[in-house]
């Protein structure tokens, strides 16, 4: 089944409603770069998340599923390395009402098109380098064409964009994350 930027395009398979599934989402709070999964990807999932619903203070990690999912899951058959701490829960909820309060899903939609916008530009400038450029939200990637830009990486060009203010994290040798915080002006 093709995978996009965390959601399962909708098969046969999945419409089966005895289907279950698991994302792990460690670098992404409540889909705040990708916004509210579509109910129409999925019947019924469950997600699991974490880093930044702490607030970068404290680990914490939550699971987030739909009522058919969460209501068949019996105590004792959850565990958790941080599970039931009140200090981490505290923060975690902080973290979530920042996230509503400020609208940082909808401001990461808008900052995450004006980037967008911007790579796609250079795209435009050196079609033959840039591939792709692809995201939603302030969680986009570009991918490189491989051919043209050997020998270089695209760890050496996150090296460079380093000097130049701008972090992005290579992820295999052509592609590019650029993930800014959802602070971001």
């Amino acid at each position: 089944m093709p995978w996009q930027w965390g959601c399962w395009n909708a098969s046969e398979e999945l419409k089966n409603p005895s289907v279950r599934i698991i994302f792990p989402t460690i670098e992404r709070v409540k889909n705040a770069y990708n916004g509210i999964l579509p109910s129409r990807y999925i019947l019924c999932f469950t997600k699991i998340l974490g880093k930044a619903l702490g607030g970068g203070v404290i680990p914490v990690s939550a699971v987030l599923a739909n009522k058919d999912v969460m209501l068949c899951i019996q105590p004792g058959q959850h565990g958790s390395t941080f599970g039931g701490n009140p200090l981490a829960s505290a923060v975690a909820i902080a973290s979530l009402e920042v996230i509503k309060i400020e609208r940082l899903v909808e401001r990461s939609a808008q900052m995450g098109e004006e980037l967008a916008g911007q790579l796609l530009k250079i795209q435009q400038q050196y079609p033959d380098y840039v591939k792709e450029v692809r995201g939603r939200g302030l969680f986009i990637g570009v991918e490189f064409n491989s051919k043209n830009l050997f020998p270089v990486s695209g760890y050496e060009v996150c090296k460079k964009l380093k000097y130049r203010g701008v972090l992005a994290k290579p992820t295999h040798d052509t592609i590019i994350r650029f993930t800014p915080p959802l602070c971001i002006r």
